[in-house]
């Protein structure tokens, strides 16, 4: 760029990536007295007529408000800044230390089994969160996953603003504009191909991502079984047979017979997890627990004709056993001795009580989690499992009540914090109950003080990152 400096503000420090829709730079914040890095993406269509310059300028001022919303999860860079000079067009988000998944992969890694149930399951809460905003990611690669230094926790990037507008070849070796997101080469499925993407379009996008992980091959390098077309590739990995039945169904070729959401993914990705041995840390917090119900309730299944809504795929447990993610199940009981029917409701009684004793005991033992641990025993960069899983059965998640209760944690921890972990959580906080705000639906009774919340947690969330930048230097 001829001007270091764009905006009176972001200093270009240098050139970090380059594609279809522009130039990505790292810079830094003039205004702010820490300097902190963050990201430039300068927005260029490829078409530069009059009419696509008009377009892209209504899709920068869309992609920019959907970005707002998105930057509100704690594992989506924050949107900063938006603006447009000299005719072109910028968007400032927050920078993520870290690395790219194709680099893991390029220097030949390849992912085992609990890694790739870990990867799916961090990507599969993210999407969750993306498609209940009714947004398609459409470009779900290696290259769009970035694993932060800090603590090994993946991030999903670049939501394709103005990618939409774009130079396509046609038959007669012209170039034609096109309004939808193409993606990328080798990761797209055949609807987002014609044009029409779904959701189920980014869950085969992730299940190609996860085979590629597996194996070391790139899915244009894939074989395919004649005459289905489905990917051949089981045989070159060890998995479960679950597992690999789940990752097939990923990446189906007929998108009806995939996962319909994000959140179906996740809750049949929990339930393998269960069955390998592999759970969630936390979700066993003795003083937290709930014991199962005698009847299980039902679960409802998705609807193909409404979009879904968000559930928090934070405790998302078997349809047909609600308590197989709780603990093992006990051993059954011995049948009670004719003799005596008090002797049989004591045993009963003493049972019970080595059930419960034992779920006490594997609250304290099972420490695996979709994400990596990190030294405090806590993750304040995400929402937690066992914050969302403290409502009385039956009663519905309030995303309004649980935002509050972030915000109001928030403020108690600003009372007393003196270090930069404490001000992170502060900060985190903040960020998870401006994230749990934006969901919240418009036909919900509670839409409207949220919106009133909204700017009041975010110049809370902008004086906490400020703090935490003074303390990092």
């Amino acid at each position: 760029m001829n001007n270091p400096v764009i905006n009176g503000r972001y200093r270009i420090l240098q050139q970090i990536g380059v594609g279809g829709f522009g130039l990505t730079y790292l810079a830094e914040d003039l205004q702010l007295q820490t300097r902190p890095r963050v990201v430039v993406k300068h927005l260029r269509p490829m078409i530069a007529d009059g009419e696509a310059l008009e377009l892209a300028g209504r899709l920068f001022q869309q992609e920019a408000e959907i970005l707002y919303r998105l930057g509100g999860h704690p594992n989506i860079p924050s949107l900063i800044a938006h603006f447009k000079e000299r005719g072109e067009f910028f968007l400032v988000q927050e920078f993520i230390e870290g690395h790219t998944l194709d680099r893991e992969l390029a220097a030949g890694k390849k992912f085992n089994q609990k890694e790739i149930v870990q990867l799916l399951g961090q990507v599969l809460e993210i999407l969750s969160f993306v498609h209940s905003q009714k947004v398609i990611h459409r470009d779900v690669k290696p290259a769009n996953l970035i694993r932060r230094s800090s603590d090994g926790n993946i991030f999903l990037i670049d939501f394709g603003a103005v990618k939409q507008v774009s130079a396509v070849p046609r038959a007669d070796g012209q170039t034609g504009s096109a309004t939808v997101a193409i993606g990328s080469h080798g990761y797209m499925s055949r609807e987002q191909m014609a044009g029409n993407p779904n959701f189920s379009s980014d869950l085969y996008a992730l299940g190609l991502v996860a085979i590629e992980a597996l194996t070391g091959t790139k899915p244009l390098d894939l074989a395919r079984a004649a005459p289905t077309g489905e990917y051949a590739w089981a045989q070159k990995v060890q998995l479960s047979p679950e597992l690999e039945r789940y990752i097939s169904k990923l990446v189906r070729q007929d998108f009806r017979q995939r996962f319909y959401s994000a959140v179906e993914a996740l809750a049949a990705l929990n339930q393998i997890a269960a069955n390998i041995g592999f759970f969630n840390r936390q979700l066993l917090e003795p003083q937290m627990m709930v014991v199962p119900p005698i009847v299980n309730p039902p679960v409802p299944q998705p609807s193909p004709a409404a979009a879904p809504q968000f559930i928090p795929p934070t405790l998302i447990v078997p349809a047909q056993n609600p308590s197989a993610l709780h603990a093992p199940p006990a051993p059954p009981l011995a049948p009670p001795k004719k003799s005596s029917g008090a002797k049989w409701i004591v045993g009963g009684i003493a049972a019970f009580l080595v059930f419960i004793g034992f779920l006490f005991i594997a609250g304290k033992i099972l420490n695996l989690r979709w994400h990596r641990d990190d030294p405090a025993d806590t993750d304040p960069n995400r929402i937690s499992r066992v914050e969302r899983s403290t409502n009385p059965p039956g009663t519905p998640y309030s995303l309004y009540a649980e935002a509050l209760k972030q915000a109001q944690e928030a403020a108690e921890l600003e009372r007393r914090a003196t270090t930069r972990f404490e001000w992170e959580q502060i900060a985190n906080k903040y960020k998870r109950a401006l994230a749990l705000l934006a969901t919240i639906d418009k036909s919900s009774p509670d839409y409207e003080p949220a919106q009133q919340k909204l700017d009041q947690f975010k110049q809370k969330s902008d004086l906490a990152n400020q703090k935490l930048q003074q303390l990092a230097n």
